[in-house]
């Protein structure tokens, strides 16, 4: 009894000196318990911390991944696309094309462009249809909502706008038939000096031949059909005749056309004439 009582009190006496020794301890901070403890702590939150950071950078490069990709090559793109289509809808052109460039890409947002290039085929410009036009813009400044939302193009600024557009023969007669009510069986030939329409007028009951002479130019912001001669055979001239067929007649008013430029250069061909616009 007396041996196992001692041996009770001995285990009892370290035991509780060991407990106090670790409650001493982690009162203290100074057991090697407590010391690992904080060290294991320490590298926990060490590791914790780097793996958020290191998270953290991941997203980062993958939303700036995502925006360069957005903006170099799916941005231009939708925006190519919407251009096109208000080109298409507003010319009533058969096709057309559009290449936009800028560098950044992210600067197409704000509607920043550093180059852009256009092309429509058999478009009406104003109230005359044109075989062609080509558009070249450099460092332009559009209003981005109004093509996306309205398909209206709004130039703000531009360092270079310049469009140029063919009119063919048959073009400015189909023109020249609807501005002239009194002219029937147009027919339109242009050279370099002269652009000549030979068509009938209704007169005194009868159908007369009309043979007019003249050139195509720009003024007040529209072009122009500008008569130098009329002839016409067997038939008597009357004074009110005369001065309705030497009125200028509009061909079209460019200040309603999509690209609010003004006429700066109209040469006639041989069977078409070419018009450039800027802004």
């Amino acid at each position: 009894m007396n041996w196992h009582c001692s041996l009770k009190r001995i285990c009892g006496l370290r035991l509780t000196k060991k407990f106090k020794s670790d409650f001493i301890d982690v009162e203290s901070g100074s057991a090697f318990n407590r010391r690992k403890g904080t060290a294991s702590g320490r590298s926990l939150y060490l590791m914790n911390s780097g793996d958020i950071l290191f998270r953290g950078l991941t997203i980062f490069s993958a939303i700036i991944i995502i925006l360069i990709v957005f903006s170099q090559w799916l941005l231009p793109g939708l925006l190519e696309k919407q251009a096109e289509a208000m080109l298409a809808s507003r010319l009533q052109a058969g096709t057309a094309t559009v290449s936009l460039s800028t560098q950044p890409g992210i600067l197409l947002l704000g509607g920043r462009i550093d180059r852009v290039d256009a092309t429509a085929e058999n478009a009406v410009l104003g109230q005359l249809r044109v075989s062609s036009l080509a558009l070249e813009g450099e460092n332009v400044d559009v209003d981005v909502r109004s093509l996306a939302a309205e398909q209206r193009l709004q130039v703000r600024l531009a360092d270079k706008l310049v469009l140029r557009a063919t009119v063919k023969a048959s073009d400015l007669a189909a023109v020249l038939a609807k501005k002239v009510d009194k002219l029937k069986d147009v027919e339109v030939d242009i050279t370099p000096t002269a652009v000549r329409i030979k068509g009938s007028i209704p007169l005194a009951g009868r159908t007369v031949e009309v043979n007019i002479e003249g050139a195509v130019t720009a003024k007040d912001g529209g072009l122009y059909f500008h008569m130098r001669q009329v002839q016409i055979r067997n038939a008597i001239l009357g004074q009110s005749l005369i001065a309705g067929l030497f009125d200028d007649i509009l061909l079209t008013d460019l200040r309603t056309s999509p690209f609010q430029l003004e006429a700066a250069e109209v040469v006639q061909k041989n069977g078409e004439i070419s018009i450039m616009l800027q802004r």
